[in-house]
């Protein structure tokens, strides 16, 4: 997966757009954690999605900025381009926390029992229980107390 900077099929436009929006959003705060809703996606570009978190990118990977200075047009002749398309290529993207999150899972699993008659009685449990406490609250674990007097 490139960076889209780096993808060939974007046009030279747009990518003169995202060099605007790189520049303007120097110095600006940090864009907000929460997605903000567009009123009208279908007419927004990538140029729209550039934030001083995209300029981060370079800084990461230590990709050379000088090519932003000039014409998109040039872009795939510039040495220092193709040196940064290059490193940008190499990048596999991962979903590192669901990775973790499998892993965890899968390790925890392995630790209670390799039977899998236990662990399918095991998992039939949990659901059971997660049923009958709906809600982790104090005042669920007193109705619940409640019923069972």
């Amino acid at each position: 997966m490139d960076f889209v900077c780096f993808d060939s099929g974007i046009s030279a436009e747009e990518n003169k757009l995202m060099v605007l929006a790189l520049k303007s959003n120097n110095g600006s705060p940090e864009p907000s954690k929460r997605i903000q809703p567009f009123e009208n996606p279908e007419t927004r570009g990538l140029h729209d999605f550039v934030t001083t978190t995209t300029a981060r990118f370079f800084k990461i990977l230590g990709l050379s900025e000088d090519f932003l200075q000039t014409d998109p047009d040039g872009w795939p002749v510039d040495e220092k381009y193709r040196n940064s398309q290059t490193i940008s290529a190499s990048v596999k993207v991962v979903n590192d926390l669901a990775e973790r999150g499998v892993a965890l899972i899968q390790e925890f699993n392995c630790s209670l029992t390799r039977n899998e008659e236990q662990k399918q009685y095991l998992l039939h449990v949990v659901e059971q229980h997660r049923n009958a406490f709906t809600a982790p609250t104090k005042s669920s674990l007193i109705k619940r107390m409640q019923q069972t007097e």
